[in-house]
């Protein structure tokens, strides 16, 4: 069957950014892009149109991208937000987050570290392993996974994690896309921190070249001897109040205290520790091994139907 191409809109009210969006996502992918010119006009075209993912500026007339986030989700529409910021506030990333946005880009940014938060938002969003009819019949509530360090397996934990939660919660819907982000988050960080041992300068240097550059070296130590046979852990416990998941890899670990402070304003818009952000901006608990090679996180149920 032919699938449908995906269309992204772009929302921001200055047509030279809109046209730079435009072109960096259409000269390097085969998407369709619509435009809107504020955040009125974008909530307009979102409820005219089947549009797989929204591009939009937080700052505009009319409606920004916060009340545009507020707005959608009074719609009962689900998709994915990508948020657009110069040198912003705290809190509005923070409340951008929490109303479903599912990740943010600063400008300038580089055409690579666009279409790579678009690549990774489609790999989220998008469940690849249906289990509608496997998960009625599960009765425990916890599980473990201990898998090989493959990207690859990541959105079938990221499914099964997410069908255990939804089949133990009936209202869980709304916070349904957080939990996939910050699991997401916390695998990555445990295939290329952890076990393949890339520091965050490493990768923000290697992302600086051309696109395919980065998974060249990540393919590579793969095959390393030191790094080919390590595995990721994944343990799942849920029960009527919360949902606990915890993620351990086999790589040294890191001093947790020498983790930039994502709730810093100075830290905020750097590419360092992003994941920390999104995940600690999500969940109700996130905490780490001494070791640091361990994250848990903790979603309390009383949280999800506060936001719902």
């Amino acid at each position: 069957m032919h699938k449908r191409d995906r269309v992204i809109l772009v929302a921001d009210d200055e047509p030279i950014i809109r046209d730079v969006i435009v072109r960096k996502i259409t000269s390097a992918a085969d998407f369709k892009v619509i435009e809107a010119e504020d955040g009125l006009d974008a909530l307009d075209k979102l409820k005219a149109n089947k549009v797989d993912l929204l591009i939009t500026d937080i700052k505009m007339p009319r409606l920004s991208g916060i009340e545009l986030l507020t707005e959608i989700r009074k719609s009962g529409l689900d998709t994915p937000v990508i948020i657009i910021t110069g040198y912003g506030t705290l809190n509005d990333a923070i409340e951008a987050l929490r109303l479903g946005a599912m990740n943010f880009i600063k400008k300038p940014f580089h055409t690579n570290e666009l279409l790579g938060i678009i690549d990774r938002v489609f790999t989220i969003y998008e469940e690849k392993v249906y289990l509608k009819d496997i998960v009625p019949y599960v009765e425990a509530h916890s599980a473990r996974l201990d898998f090989p360090n493959d990207h690859s397996l990541f959105q079938g934990v990221i499914t099964y994690a997410n069908e255990l939660i939804k089949n133990c919660w009936p209202e869980y819907t709304s916070g349904a896309l957080d939990v996939k982000v910050c699991l997401y988050e916390a695998l990555l960080n445990a295939y290329e921190h952890g076990n393949l041992e890339i520091t965050s300068k490493e990768k923000e240097d290697l992302l600086e070249r051309e696109t395919s550059y980065y998974e060249r070296v990540l393919e590579e130590r793969e095959k390393r001897e030191a790094f080919r046979s390590r595995r990721i852990a994944l343990d799942f416990d849920i029960d009527t109040e919360k949902v606990v998941i915890s993620v351990e890899d086999e790589g040294n670990g890191f001093d947790i205290r020498n983790i930039p402070d994502p709730t810093d304003p100075e830290n905020l818009m750097k590419n360092l520790g992003r994941g920390i952000l999104l995940i600690t901006s999500i969940m109700s608990d996130v905490s780490f091994n001494e070791k640091g090679n361990r994250i848990t996180m903790k979603l309390l149920r009383r949280k999800l139907e506060a936001n719902g």
